[in-house]
């Protein structure tokens, strides 16, 4: 998958944020998608509602990024790497959910 998204949308590490973006589209490929009106947090309560099993890999994304966007400016190579793990969970975890479907 990182290969396929990395020629598609690009290196994730391009932007700060590039890892909540990643956590976007896999959320949009399983027909989640944040509303125009809805803070960062709302969406993740909603996506709770929805994926109950990704519940603290996306509060956890879903604060690094409001960090990111509104505070600190840069991640740590430490950061980086949890950051990546929690969106690989989040893809894990997904591609299970799709597969019982």
């Amino acid at each position: 998958f990182e290969n396929r998204w990395e020629k598609r949308f690009g290196v994730i590490w391009r932007c700060p944020i590039d890892f909540y973006r990643r956590s976007l589209l896999w959320l949009a490929s399983h027909g989640v998608t944040r509303q125009a009106n809805e803070t960062a947090q709302q969406f993740a309560k909603r996506v709770e509602q929805g994926y109950p099993q990704i519940t603290d890999e996306i509060h956890f994304v879903t604060q690094k990024y409001l960090s990111l966007r509104f505070g600190q400016n840069q991640l740590t190579d430490k950061e980086k790497e949890t950051l990546l793990d929690a969106t690989r969970r989040i893809q894990r975890k997904l591609q299970k959910t799709k597969s019982r479907k």
